[in-house]
């Protein structure tokens, strides 16, 4: 009997019917790109999109529509999936050519209904993440208009898409001086954003609000000179109010701006006028920080680093601000507890680079065939990535650039985050050892030439911390510290060290002498005998 498998009708499946194929080509030339999502529906919402704004519009001039009227649920629904579906780079690409922008800014400047224009504004929001359309929205100038007339909306989830879609073009470096320009033509800009902070108490549009703001503020700096406003700080404190003093993504970018209004000279002003009220957030937020006796550090740094560089600036620019900050012992408390874990993590990230990479290549000389690579990405071989023994060459991408794995795609990302995090963690290292550096200058040059008897001294709060209450491990953090950032080739008048062991040697200070005189210094001999009593 003759075997069937040797029949040519069974040398491959049987075709599908010709009607059937035929459909499915239809159906895929009715696919957006790649993708799954429908041109017919997305034309056909749209289509109802347009035809429910003209309807309102009839009944608008027959005085039968009032502002806040809603389009039907329905409709609604299906804006809401073309707003998820806009998300798509080959959705967003195909709305772009289909002039969906002019539709949707359209719509935006005729209806009243606040929930479509919401939607609106939030399509364009993600069409904008793609670049070529980016570029073309923002070339638009009647269409940047209309979005930022939306800033005077008093329709928080409008306005929440609003300063989305104007902070995601502001981060478009081939697009952001054309939104700059746009923001400064207004002249209502900054009232508008100094309203939103002061009035609002939803923090979805607190954060999105204060973003925007930090955007603008960091890339032109005439722009954040003048906004740097007594009032614009005012505003700001009050939206850090509402969102609270825990760390938090937007207490993070708050803290930010506040950073870049502190650069500026009328900023520093403001800054030291609003300081009692400024100092609020600063030492709640530092006093969560520093809750338990062990810091954390991972994940602050950012909001550290800003929290004190403005405490920094703000103790330099007033005589009274300083003398505030040293009589209370607790600000001298978190800024120890938070050196003491920074300064592990700092001896760490010093370590030197060449260890490290002699570590690499003993790990990858160990290790097996098959291991993963761990600390940086292991070239790719025939073996890995073409075809097993065929001898034949690695893929490569069109630019010639070796196509790595998901692994080691992963670790290089993990490894650009740990250079951002320890960037970040040298810098709080220095803003932490200026700050001290300040203190202890400040301390010392008003410290009295002559300390009469124990009973009648007057001791500074935070050096009677220093003495007392402070843990010697502490000290020691202070005094390395100290040391790291003093000048090698100064003068001795301005070795914080040296005024530090004065001011232990003049208050009486025993216990603090002690810690200072137990500890090596660099310049061990020279320093100890010209800081003599």
């Amino acid at each position: 009997m003759e075997n069937s498998s040797d029949s040519p009708a069974h040398d491959r499946n049987p075709s599908p019917p010709p009607e059937l194929r035929q459909n499915k080509e239809l159906d895929l030339a009715d696919n957006v790109g790649q993708s799954a999502f429908s041109k017919h529906w997305i034309f056909s919402t749209l289509m109802k999109l347009i035809q429910e704004v003209d309807s309102e519009s009839e009944k608008l001039e027959a005085d039968l529509c009032e502002l806040g009227i809603d389009v039907s649920e329905d409709l609604q629904n299906e804006l809401c999936e073309l707003w998820d579906m806009s998300m798509n780079k080959d959705v967003a690409e195909f709305l772009h050519e289909f002039k969906a922008m002019d539709i949707l800014g359209g719509v935006i400047r005729k209806s009243k209904a606040p929930r479509v224009v919401e939607i609106c504004v939030g399509i364009l929001g993600n069409m904008v993440c793609c670049d070529k359309v980016c570029i073309a929205i923002s070339n638009n100038s009647v269409l940047v208009e209309v979005l930022l007339a939306l800033m005077d909306s008093r329709d928080p989830q409008t306005l929440v898409e609003t300063f989305r879609l104007c902070y995601v073009c502001l981060c478009n470096s081939s697009v952001s001086d054309i939104w700059l320009k746009a923001v400064k033509d207004r002249l209502d800009s900054q009232t508008n954003i100094k309203f939103l902070l002061q009035s609002s108490t939803n923090g979805d549009l607190l954060k999105k609000t204060a973003y925007f703001l930090d955007k603008l503020l960091e890339l032109d700096d005439d722009l954040c000179c003048e906004w740097a406003t007594q009032e614009m700080v005012q505003a700001l404190l009050e939206g850090v109010h509402q969102i609270g003093y825990s760390q938090s993504e937007e207490l993070e970018v708050f803290l930010h701006v506040f950073e870049l209004i502190s650069t500026t000279e009328t900023g520093v002003e403001a800054l030291v006028s609003e300081y009692e009220k400024a100092e609020v957030p600063l030492k709640k937020y530092l006093a969560g920080v520093c809750e338990y006796e062990i810091v954390g550090l991972e994940g602050q740094e950012r909001s550290l680093c800003s929290s004190l560089a403005v405490l920094n600036v703000i103790f330099s620019a007033s005589t009274d601000i300083a003398n505030s900050i040293i009589q209370d012992k607790q600000n001298m408390r978190y800024l120890l507890k938070i050196l003491e874990p920074l300064s592990s993590r700092i001896q760490q990230i010093k370590v030197p680079h060449s260890a490290d990479d002699n570590c690499v290549k003993e790990q990858k000389s160990s290790s097996s065939e098959n291991d993963e690579p761990t600390l940086a990405p292991k070239e790719t071989t025939s073996e890995t990535n073409g075809n097993p023994g065929s001898g034949e060459p690695a893929d490569h991408d069109k630019e010639g650039t070796e196509k790595h794995s998901p692994q080691e795609k992963e670790d290089k990302t993990t490894s650009d985050n740990t250079d951002t995090d320890n960037k970040y963690f040298l810098l709080l290292f220095e803003i932490i050892q200026g700050l001290l550096q300040d203190i202890v200058c400040y301390l010392h040059s008003i410290m009295p030439e002559q300390v009469a008897d124990e009973g009648e001294i007057t001791v500074p709060p935070v050096l009677m911390y220093l003495n007392k209450m402070c843990s010697r491990e502490r000290v020691k953090c202070l005094i390395t510290a100290l040391e790291e950032a003093t000048d090698p080739d100064s003068e001795d008048e301005t070795d914080s060290v040296v005024m530090l062991s004065n001011l232990a040697q003049r208050y009486k200070l025993r216990r603090l002498s002690d810690i200072i005189d137990n500890v090596p210094w660099k310049s061990d001999t020279v320093r100890k005998s010209e800081s003599g009593p």
